[in-house]
């Protein structure tokens, strides 16, 4: 099995709410990631106060290569994790595959 692996999109971008209350840390969604290496369908595991919808538009808008099983893409559930960092350390990363 080959695990998918980001091939293009934005890093997130924390709200002036998020910034204003020093929100940092691990965001978790699952979402389906289709075998075209489309990511669709995500729900909220683990929030950040006001960072949610800013985590679902940076998933829905990335593209991966898709989860192969014997060389075959395949439609999966996905858990993606988000680790977000305050601007003024280091950037925005994302733990993202």
């Amino acid at each position: 099995m080959t695990l998918p692996k980001k091939r293009s999109g934005r890093e997130p971008k924390f709200t002036p709410e998020a910034l204003e209350a020093g929100v940092s840390g691990l965001g978790i969604a699952r979402c389906t990631l289709t075998s075209q290496g489309v990511v669709k369908d995500c729900r909220v595991i683990k929030a950040l106060p006001s960072m949610e919808q800013e985590v679902l538009d940076v998933l829905h808008g990335s593209r991966y290569t898709p989860l192969l099983c014997d060389g075959k893409p395949l439609d999966v559930s996905y858990v993606f994790s988000l680790r977000l960092r305050l601007p003024g350390g280091d950037k925005a990363n994302t733990d993202l595959p």
